[in-house]
């Protein structure tokens, strides 16, 4: 599917979409729990699905009407001997600690671009920590057998913290106590923040935990989340701000503020105001900036696009600290504004891009959302009009982006 974005003049409200982050997490926890639970928020999207059927598969009963999700939680782990995570990268990463904490066995299969994704610093630390992983090919299939036997794991940040919620969801589970402590810097903690809040309200007691460290003792029980609310995303809700920052102005309510993405707007030079469950971003003279992308984690695509249309030249350095993932998607997006005329550069000492002005252009986000939704918003703010091939796979992370995007004025089809 492609859809075409001209040049806009932004301006409108929106309301914030629902964490899928937050929704994987508590569907996941919500199965391991004995007993019901009531999630209401639930988006509907192909990876939530994928998440759904995935614990269903190994014991759950979950049905979901009009964003509300019944889930009937397993009386016990009793894994198949393949387990589906469609394309849903959240789902695969989730369930393989847990797939190699029961002791069973299982082969996790996939489709569409998850298929592809390279596996092997996943199933090498899960080697590393006792389970045993095999692959033909480095990708899926990947066949798990656990047990877990280490109790005390050192985990590298650049596996993410998609991995590492998977890892945490799992050690209450096990017959001992177990420690985490995290390796470099995490591109960003708010996925993990959100996964030990929803252990907690389950019923997991942790002990001497912090930031970069977590313990929790063994044999432990999810308790039902009865009534949560999947709450708003601040991340999702960036995007859409994005755009007011470089075409207009958009307010968001529903998510309260984001002082990450704050920084970075004012940082270079757009203007960004928050409070009373608002928030929202205006067209300010953008200028460069030099930042370690490090830094910026999940919000890199943001700092492309501004710099793309900052005056002089801005620098990115440090992209390797983001992992294989992360350092991928900062050059994918990088091609594709250096097609919309910004121009790029990339020596040792980091990434430099300088435009000032865009020019529509065909661009291909490669089944990335957060590429598609970045280079949807630079879109707005370019000349002419801009084709998104493969525009679909923003459905996967925000369904409602495109909708909420003409919402706020931008002229698309």
């Amino acid at each position: 599917m492609q859809r075409m974005v001209r040049r806009s003049i932004i301006s409108g409200r929106v309301r914030a979409p629902p964490s899928q982050s937050a929704a994987h997490r508590a569907l996941l926890i919500s199965s391991l729990a004995g007993g019901q639970s009531v999630l209401s928020n639930v988006p509907s999207a192909p990876d939530i699905s994928a998440t759904i059927n995935a614990c269903n598969s190994i014991g759950a009963d979950i049905i979901v009407d009009s964003g509300v999700a019944d889930i009937f939680g397993m009386e016990e782990i009793s894994l198949p001997a393949r387990v589906d995570c469609a394309s849903s990268n959240t789902t695969l990463k989730l369930l393989l600690p847990l797939a190699a904490a029961t002791g069973q066995e299982t082969t996790f299969i996939g489709s569409g671009t998850l298929a592809g994704k390279p596996l092997e610093p996943f199933s090498l630390y899960l080697e590393k920590i006792g389970a045993t992983t095999g692959s033909e090919t480095g990708h899926l299939p990947l066949k798990v057998r656990g047990p877990i036997e280490e109790s005390q794991l050192l985990y590298p940040a650049l596996l993410g913290t998609q991995f590492l919620s998977g890892l945490l969801i799992a050690a209450p589970l096990r017959g001992e106590e177990t420690e985490i402590g995290i390796v470099g810097s995490l591109a960003s903690e708010q996925p993990l923040d959100s996964t030990v809040e929803l252990m907690r309200l389950s019923g997991i007691n942790f002990g001497e935990s912090d930031s970069e460290a977590f313990t929790m003792m063994g044999g432990q029980e999810y308790s039902p989340l009865d009534g949560y609310e999947i709450p708003a995303s601040a991340y999702l809700s960036s995007f859409v701000l994005l755009a007011g920052a470089i075409s207009g102005n958009v307010e968001v309510s529903g998510a309260g503020s984001y002082p990450e993405f704050e920084s970075l707007l004012k940082t270079f030079g757009a203007t960004f105001r928050s409070g009373e469950g608002k928030m929202s971003a205006s067209v300010g003279e953008l200028h460069r900036a030099e930042m370690d992308a490090a830094s910026l984690g999940n919000l890199l695509p943001h700092a492309l696009v501004l710099a793309a249309l900052g005056r002089e030249e801005s620098k990115f350095a440090n992209l390797r600290a983001l992992g294989r993932r992360g350092d991928a998607r900062a050059r994918l997006i990088a091609r594709e504004l250096s097609r919309m005329g910004a121009t790029v550069t990339e020596t040792s000492a980091g990434l430099f891009i300088s435009g000032g002005r865009l020019n529509g252009a065909v661009v291909e986000p490669e089944g990335d959302p957060k590429a598609a939704m970045a280079l949807s918003a630079a879109a707005t703010a370019a000349n002419g009009a801009t084709t998104i091939s493969g525009s679909e796979c923003v459905d996967r992370a925000y369904p409602g982006f495109f909708r909420d995007l003409a919402q706020v004025g931008a002229l698309i089809r």
